[in-house]
């Protein structure tokens, strides 16, 4: 099954540890938004689609990268992009090692890289999957690197030998679209996809923990594609608690970790006006929700109840000049010239074009090979080995 996770339009949303910033992505745009909720930065550069967004420990260095294969690094507060790399193919996953000298990415055919951000190296193939790489995540101790495919695998590598397996985490019966480590319980990862199941793994032992459906799969219809598919993953750890957004639902699942049973326990459903695209706790504890629409709510946890903040006026404030900014441009693309749009899937993308069809000006040099090409020729080296 394949979930709109990898084809529609994308919102995104990370907020920083110490609470400093959040970063929010919507199409090819990226908005900084401050810690006062009084300013906000847009941060211009990508031309197609922003899949992905992280920070580092001290939120001092944020990355983005998505369909145009450009993935940049920005310096805040300033919100200046400091480098910009241009990748071999689109980019679907970003994270920063924990010792603030790595950045790792992976990309839509299934090969993870790391670049070095003391240096002027060029990123460096890690390893590689025979599908696309949905999410990577590095450990706390910054000794394993854990990704997720298309092909329902969860991987633990060495670092930095990558190439040494460590454990698969093997249980979802479908693609993996999230994987994420749980700050406070180092040897914890939460996985979910499109199997319609949240999974608790002790991931360098590769054991399941424990399972829970999500609560929409109860009410399923066959009319309603992408029912159950799990569209983000964010923990947080002052709360102990995990958030859960699915595609195709108004609905955010907050699910509360049982330390005794070492279970996720769901504590409350929260109804939003809107469909989420992903949700992000902040380093106090308050969770950040954002959509397509687009749209940014906050909500706050008061004991076990969980309110919108719709008192603030600085969030009112944020949300009206998002709108302006969103606005402005969508009128700017209506005046502009019609383009054709791409509708093949983002998995078919980047196929080199046709001889005499490029446009002027571009290089008859073929810069990327067709994804079917690129997981052949994985495929055929693994059968001659």
């Amino acid at each position: 099954m394949d979930g709109g996770f990898y084809t529609r339009d994308h919102a995104g949303i990370r907020a920083s540890k110490d609470g400093s910033a959040v970063v929010m992505t919507h199409k090819n745009n990226a908005f900084a938004i401050d810690s006062k909720l009084q300013d906000v930065k847009v941060l211009e550069g990508h031309l197609q689609e922003i899949r992905a967004v992280a920070c580092n420990q001290d939120s001092s260095l944020w990355a983005t990268g998505g369909d145009d294969k450009l993935l940049k690094l920005w310096r805040s507060p300033e919100w200046d992009c400091i480098n910009t790399w241009t990748c071999k193919r689109g980019i679907s996953a970003i994270h920063f090692h924990h010792d603030g000298q790595q950045l790792f990415f992976a990309d839509k055919v299934g090969d993870a890289y790391s670049v070095s951000l003391t240096s002027t190296e060029a990123p460096a193939l890690v390893t590689s999957h025979l599908c696309m790489i949905t999410d990577l995540t590095v450990s706390a101790d910054g000794g394993f690197l854990v990704t997720s495919d298309r092909d329902d695998h969860i991987r633990v590598s060495q670092l930095p030998k990558a190439y040494n397996i460590e454990a698969y985490c093997v249980g979802h019966s479908d693609f993996v679209a999230k994987v994420l480590l749980l700050e406070s319980h180092p040897e914890l990862l939460v996985s979910g996809g499109g199997d319609g199941t949240i999974r608790l793994w002790n991931f360098k032992e590769g054991k399941l923990i424990h399972t829970t459906s999500l609560p929409c799969n109860v009410s399923a219809t066959a009319d309603k594609e992408g029912l159950g598919i799990v569209s983000s993953l964010s923990w947080s750890a002052p709360l102990q608690r995990l958030a859960v957004t699915v595609e195709n639902e108004n609905l955010i699942y907050v699910y509360k970790y049982n330390h005794d049973n070492q279970s996720l326990d769901l504590q409350k459903t929260l109804t939003l006006s809107s469909m989420p695209s992903e949700c992000c706790f902040d380093g106090i504890g308050a969770l950040w929700v954002t959509g397509i629409q687009p749209f940014v709510s906050r909500y706050v946890f008061n004991g076990d109840e969980i309110v919108e903040d719709e008192t603030s006026q600085s969030l009112l404030k944020l949300r009206q000049k998002l709108n302006q900014i969103v606005n402005a441009e969508n009128e700017a693309t209506v005046k502009g010239p019609m383009k054709r749009k791409n509708r093949l899937p983002l998995t078919m993308r980047g196929r080199p074009e046709r001889p005499g069809k490029q446009e002027d000006g571009a290089s008859s040099e073929v810069q990327d090979d067709s994804i079917e090409a690129v997981h052949a020729d994985k495929k055929k080296k693994l059968s001659n080995d």
